[in-house]
Parts: structure tokens; C-alpha cells; sequence
């Protein structure tokens, strides 16, 4: 898809360009909006980023910012999960980052680049049109706010309950992982990312580990759990759904896309002979029934560490 219509903005030293390159830009048969700042504004390359970001509400509307190197504009344009703002020199970036990322705010610098230069970046940025390529689903992740585990306040994860014919999908480490030992197994899923909803995170989830898509998710319950951490308490609130995933077979476990952990079977009726972390979640798995309409709740802390 190619823009139909650029937002205008910069700080107080990109002022001179942005004028210049509005000027180019009415020949390009382009709605134009310019934003500012305007002289004597008190608005710096932040503030005007925010301003700009609020009127990205489509994505046949592109962005272009200006500051002194280009870099603020870019570094304050990524904070939003909507925006992929790419910071260009010349016509081969300006098309990289459409073609391949599908950046949807140009960022330039105005100090070190010639309006000539300038005008070829924005030439080849708005006629561009993304090619999905290998990079589809990474982009996709973009989208979210990346969350990591956080030794101050409460990571929440999800994990998913995985069946076929009486036997449960449990995730273990491979000789990659140096974080945990290879007799521990874990029940897939992983960290819910800001302003992300719980089941969409499990799902996100189980298609970036295994490539397969959930077909139905159940809440089965709840686990908080904390432990001592490398000396320091880590803290995080599990929630348990129970997964449909169709067509599975014991005679072979999904493939893991990550080569630090690899999917195995276990029957249910052993599951007391996993060391499954969290380690009461082991507990809540023997004592939870799936075909009883029953949540589950537990909690396994520890003091904190002084």
C-alpha cells in the first residue's frame, strides 16, 4: 500500500528543511498536513513526535520528522507500538525500510543532508509499497510492547494446557539454554506483552514457538509464585488456559521455532514425575480436572530477601 496522505513535523532546528521539503511535496499529488512546530513554539523533538504520533489513525498515512541528526525524532517515534519510524540517509534506505519493514514515519536529519538528498528520500519513501517478506511475522511483533522478566514488580505470563489422547504438551531445555537446568519442564507460553490481552498473548505465543494456531482457549485458573533469583526475588502471576489445538500427534511433538527449549509429550497419569516449574503449578496440573467447569487458584511465595 502507498500513502495518501504525510504528516509534517519537526523541532525548532529542522524548521529550515521541513519548509523546504513542504514545498517540494506539493507537486506530489499528496494531501500534506504540517504540524510545527512553528516559530517560537516551546514544543521540543519529543513533544512534537506525541503530536504527530496522535495523527497516525490510518495506516494510509505516513509520517515525516525532522530534528538536528535525525536521531531524537527516530529514538521518541519507536516509543509507540504503531509507529515504525526509520531514520534515512539516501534513496537505498528510504526503499529498504518500506519495502522490507514497512516503516510508516521517515525521520531525516537536517544538519549533514543536502535537500537535494532529502527530497529523493521522501520521493522513494512515499511511492514505495511494502512487499511482505521473511520479515512479516517479526514486523507483526512490533505491534506489541516488548516486555521482559523484571526482578522489580510482577511479570505476568501465560501458559497453556496442551492434550492428546491423555498425554500433556510440556516444554524442556536444550543444550542451548544456559539459564535452566534440562531436567526442568515448563507448560508453554510466555510474558504477556503492555496492553496486551491474556489470550491473545497465548496465542501469539504458541504461534511464534510452535507455528500453530489455538483454536479455543479456556481459563482454568491462577498461580502466583515468587523465588530468589540470582539474589534477588523474582514475582509473577501465572494464568492457566486450557488450549485446542487440532490435529496433534504423540508420534511427533510440535517443532519449537527457539533453539533453547523443544516440545515433549507426558503422560498425564506420570506428570508427578516432571519437575515442572513453577513447582506448584505440578500440583495444581494433578489436582485440576479439565472437564470439570472449576478455576483454580494457588500461591507459592517466598520472603522477601533482605
Amino acid at each position: 500500500m502507498k500513502f495518501s496522505k504525510i504528516i509534517f513535523a519537526s523541532d525548532f532546528k529542522g524548521i529550515g528543511l521541513r519548509k523546504k521539503l513542504l514545498e517540494y511535496a506539493t507537486g506530489l499529488n499528496l494531501c500534506i498536513e504540517d504540524i510545527g512546530i512553528f516559530e517560537g513554539s516551546p514544543l521540543d523533538f519529543v513533544d512534537i513526535t506525541k503530536q504527530l504520533a496522535l495523527k497516525l489513525t490510518s495506516s494510509n498515512i505516513c509520517g515525516l520528522l525532522i530534528c538536528n541528526d535525525g536521531h531524537g525524532v527516530t529514538m521518541a517515534a519507536n516509543k509507540y507500538n504503531y509507529i515504525r519510524a526509520a531514520l534515512c540517509g539516501s534513496k537505498k534506505d528510504a526503499e529498504a525500510v518500506r519495502k522490507k519493514l514497512n516503516a510508516n514515519v521517515l525521520c531525516l536529519g537536517s544538519k549533514n543532508l543536502p535537500i537535494d538528498q532529502a527530497k529523493s528520500c521522501l520521493d522513494i519513501f512515499i511511492s514505495t509499497s511494502f512487499e511482505p517478506t521473511k520479515y512479516k511475522k517479526a514486523i507483526e511483533k512490533l505491534k506489541t510492547v516488548a516486555t521482559i522478566h523484571s526482578d522489580q514488580g510482577v511479570n505476568l505470563i501465560v501458559r497453556g494446557i496442551i492434550t492428546c489422547n491423555d498425554h500433556i504438551l510440556l516444554s524442556t531445555t536444550t543444550q542451548h539454554n544456559k539459564e535452566f537446568a534440562k531436567d526442568l519442564y515448563f507448560l508453554p507460553g510466555g510474558h504477556v506483552d503492555y496492553n496486551e490481552p491474556a489470550t491473545s498473548a497465548l496465542e501469539r505465543e504458541i504461534l511464534e514457538e510452535m507455528g500453530l494456531q489455538a483454536k479455543e482457549l479456556k481459563f482454568m485458573g491462577a498461580l502466583e509464585c515468587s523465588w530468589n533469583k540470582k539474589g534477588s526475588l523474582y514475582h509473577e502471576i501465572n494464568l492457566i488456559y486450557l488450549v485446542s489445538i487440532p490435529n496433534l500427534s504423540l508420534n511427533a511433538p510440535p517443532q519449537s521455532s527457539e533453539p533453547f527449549i523443544k516440545f515433549v509429550w507426558c503422560p498425564l497419569s506420570a506428570i508427578s514425575n516432571y519437575h515442572i516449574l513453577p513447582e506448584q503449578l505440578g500440583i495444581m496440573l494433578q489436582e485440576m480436572d479439565v472437564n470439570v467447569d472449576i478455576r483454580c487458584f494457588y500461591s507459592q511465595m517466598v520472603q522477601q530477601i533482605s
